[in-house]
């Protein structure tokens, strides 16, 4: 599917191939793609899954088992000068590239620099995918990852390539990626992130956790968090996250706390909450 404008929602793209996006291309400006499943395509020479820039906004989506040749297996996201692209409250699962680590098996973030627009995944799930799961190329300043839950992908959870600018990554949890959390070289700044690093130097940011997030069930694909987590209530509290939800379409902010939490999933206690006038 080829979408220069628009909005394409409520769909599944399945087993296509074509050249820049397997599943869908989408150049703008200004289109929507939501609640959308794009599983099994494959791009010889771009995106398996998903090829987006130029305003381009993702939300809801399930991007899954797609595969590229030369490209990121699931979701390319290139700004230039026309704007913004965001990737919101989406899972990327199991995706392949067949290319160069560095274009990423889930996630390739790319800027040109141009416009130094930004370039933002939000509230997604980023698991199981070849090789790395979120990879960044910059040459300028405002790519971020905010939120993300970056599991058990085939190589780093994190990946930079080039860099003429730095990207920054903030309450995310990033564990169990068979190569690490992060790349070697990194430039990227962490905040308020868990990650499990054999140098917690390497987190260049403050407020970072080395160590176990506490899964409520890893092995079986629960990635939400334990009362006993480390990442709970640890989060930096944004100005997009009023009014927001996480990835279960909970309130982003714990209404108990009033902060936030690291990951994909926010931890809400049960109990019950008295307003006194």
């Amino acid at each position: 599917i080829t979408a220069t404008g628009g909005a394409l929602r409520d769909c599944v793209v399945a087993g296509s191939r074509a050249a820049s996006g397997g599943g869908v291309y989408a150049s703008g400006p200004n289109t929507r793609i939501g609640d959308c499943h794009v599983v099994g395509n494959t791009g010889t020479n771009g995106a398996g899954g998903i090829y987006a820039e130029n305003r381009t906004q993702i939300t809801n989506c399930l991007v899954e088992r797609n595969t590229a040749a030369s490209g990121p297996g699931g979701i390319h996201l290139g700004a230039n000068s026309s704007g913004e692209i965001l990737l919101l409250d989406s899972e990327v699962l199991n995706n392949t590239s067949s290319g160069s680590a560095d274009y990423g098996g889930g996630i390739r973030l790319y800027c040109n620099g141009s416009g130094n627009q930004p370039v933002i995944v939000r509230n997604c799930l980023v698991k199981g995918n070849s090789p790395n799961g979120v990879s960044f190329v910059t040459y300028a300043y405002n790519q971020a990852v905010q939120n993300c839950t970056i599991v058990s992908n085939t190589g780093y959870g994190v990946h930079q390539q080039w860099w003429y600018g730095t990207g920054q990554v903030y309450n995310a949890i990033i564990y169990d990626n068979t190569s690490g959390s992060i790349s070697s070289g990194e430039r990227l700044i962490f905040s308020n992130c868990c990650a499990f690093v054999a140098d917690p130097s390497a987190l260049k940011g403050s407020g970072n956790i080395n160590g176990n997030p506490a899964f409520a069930d890893s092995g079986a694909g629960n990635y939400r968090l334990t009362k006993e987590s480390p990442c709970i209530n640890t989060g930096l509290i944004q100005p997009w996250m009023e009014n927001c939800t996480d990835l279960d379409n909970n309130s982003r902010i714990d209404r108990f706390s009033n902060r936030a939490d690291m990951g994909c999933y926010e931890h809400h206690p049960r109990g019950v909450l008295y307003m006194v006038r």
